[in-house]
């Protein structure tokens, strides 16, 4: 599962940028020269792909979920900030309420 997703970051993102497996089930990807829109455009790219893939294939029963963080550098940032503001930005995506059908 983890060599089928840094295929699919590799082959979504451009490449001038950077995929990285973090550890464990984490990724990052640096944009080089994207303001926030083009890696917004890029991210959505990432999820329509993961969410086409056909997880089943590579075993039975495979679903992967996927949370998305987006921060953009600014000046006096470290590593360490810049992942931070990530993260947080992904789990406040993850707690955002997801639409779900509702049965009449």
């Amino acid at each position: 599962m983890l060599k089928a997703v840094a295929t699919l970051l590799a082959s979504c993102v451009r490449e001038q940028d950077l995929a990285a497996r973090l550890g464990g089930d984490e990724f990052i990807v640096l944009f080089s020269d994207a303001n926030v829109a083009m890696a917004g455009e890029i991210v959505t790219r990432i999820q329509h792909a993961m969410a086409s893939l056909d997880w089943g294939a590579i075993a039975p029963g495979l679903k992967v979920s996927l949370s998305i963080g987006l921060s953009e550098a600014v000046a006096g940032d470290t590593v360490e900030t810049i992942v931070h503001r990530s993260d947080e930005s992904m789990y406040s995506e993850k707690a955002r309420p997801r639409w779900e059908p509702t049965l009449l």
